[in-house]
């Protein structure tokens, strides 16, 4: 329970609850996994914060992670949450999923991706829905390539 434990351990105030704004991101069921568990089980859905609430929601609905300042956001169609790991940890615990670091300030969903664009800086410029971008750093592009199956 990872996050989530931490948060309601530090802050007796927190609800847990669905929220209507981000409903379709939201998981229903009652699966909590945060982390690799005690059985090794692979990482299926993460609490996020949104105004002192925290939200479940399945992996697969986040489009990316991304670092502003020093929080640590999720972002996702229904807008951007904030969650309590560092951009480092996340790219840990998301090792075996489609999830990639982009650049320091991001770690990009691979199966969100909708295009890829060169820009003239020699970086790439990724497009998510909703119109989402995230750029590939100069350092990462030979890795994304490679990942992607481009080169």
């Amino acid at each position: 329970l990872g996050v989530a434990l931490y948060l309601i351990q530090n802050r007796a105030n927190i609800n847990i609850t669905k929220s209507s704004a981000a409903s379709e991101d939201i998981d229903d069921n009652d699966n909590y996994t945060t982390g690799k568990n005690n059985q090794n089980e692979e990482i299926k859905t993460i609490f996020i914060q949104k105004e002192g609430t925290l939200h479940k929601v399945p992996i697969e609905n986040i489009l990316m992670f991304e670092s502003e300042g020093r929080k640590t956001m999720a972002v996702l169609k229904s807008g951007h949450y904030e969650i309590k790991k560092t951009l480092s940890e996340l790219e840990e615990l998301l090792i075996t999923k489609d999830f990639m670091r982009v650049s320091k300030s991001a770690l990009v969903n691979l199966n969100k991706i909708i295009s890829l664009e060169p820009a003239g800086d020699r970086t790439i410029l990724i497009t998510l829905p909703g119109k989402i971008k995230a750029r590939v750093s100069r350092k990462n592009v030979t890795d994304f390539k490679k990942r992607l199956e481009l080169i």
